[in-house]
């Protein structure tokens, strides 16, 4: 295990600063905290764009996805700044996982308002594995596996029509794929910085959701709303650096 960067003592010292108040004293007014509501409200449908800032599952009604292009909006509004403690842990046969906790400061005061977690290994499927192409059956993705995919996977799957189908969005429309053959990636540290930037990602968006109290607005369920990645998993440098600019800017 090795640290890339070094525990931040000091955030104890807020803790025990804060801890001599009581809750009912430092608590926000009723108004307050509309307000910030209403301003949260105001930023995503005056300065955020949907595939953008935010995204929406298709087929659903749910909470819209809060991306970092999002995030970072949040942050600037608020005059947050993110510090960063991230823990590498080196696993066998050369794959790495990292683990990152997001730390939130008033640019303003400089106070220590929160944090945030997020991981990420080269064992996640998307990086673990390999595919070879994939074909589009043309056929559009029905609405109801959308709806499916969390509450009965197996259900959804079937929809698809078994375990070799997933989806690809192709040209602006969610199509049934037939996935091409898995294999292991024999180059895990490709990923290395893949990985390393995705974790830092999921800890800053996690960290926002929760210093803003904006999760009743928005929701982190990355996974819902990327395409089914590891179905299409990178084969060439070319791709595996579209990955990494993804995770970098999504």
């Amino acid at each position: 295990m090795t640290k890339d960067i070094a525990t931040l003592d000091y955030i104890e010292e807020d803790y025990k600063a804060v801890s001599e108040f009581s809750p009912v004293e430092t608590a926000l007014k009723i108004e307050q905290i509309k307000a910030q509501v209403t301003l949260i409200q105001r930023v995503m449908q005056d300065l955020m764009k949907e595939g953008e800032h935010y995204g929406v599952i298709p087929g659903t009604s749910g909470k819209p996805v809060l991306l970092k292009a999002g995030a970072e909006k949040l942050a600037m509004t608020f005059r947050l700044a993110p510090k960063y403690e991230i823990t590498r842990h080196n696993l066998p046969n050369n794959h790495r996982e990292y683990e990152v906790v997001c730390h939130l400061f008033s640019i303003a005061t400089d106070k220590f308002l929160g944090s945030g977690v997020g991981s990420c290994s080269t064992l996640e499927s998307k990086y673990r594995y390999r595919r070879s192409q994939e074909v589009s059956t043309i056929k559009p993705v029905p609405r109801e596996y959308w709806t499916l995919r969390n509450k009965d996977p197996d259900r959804a799957q079937q929809l698809l029509g078994g375990k070799e189908f997933g989806v690809k969005k192709i040209n602006g429309s969610w199509q049934i794929i037939k996935r091409g053959q898995r294999k292991e990636n024999p180059d895990p540290a490709d990923y290395w910085n893949v990985v390393k930037k995705m974790a830092k990602k999921r800890a800053f968006v996690d960290a926002i959701l929760t210093v803003t109290a904006a999760s009743d607005i928005f929701t982190q369920d990355l996974e819902d709303f990327q395409e089914e990645k590891d179905m299409t998993q990178p084969a060439s440098p070319d791709d595996k650096r579209m990955t990494e600019n993804e995770a970098s800017c999504s």
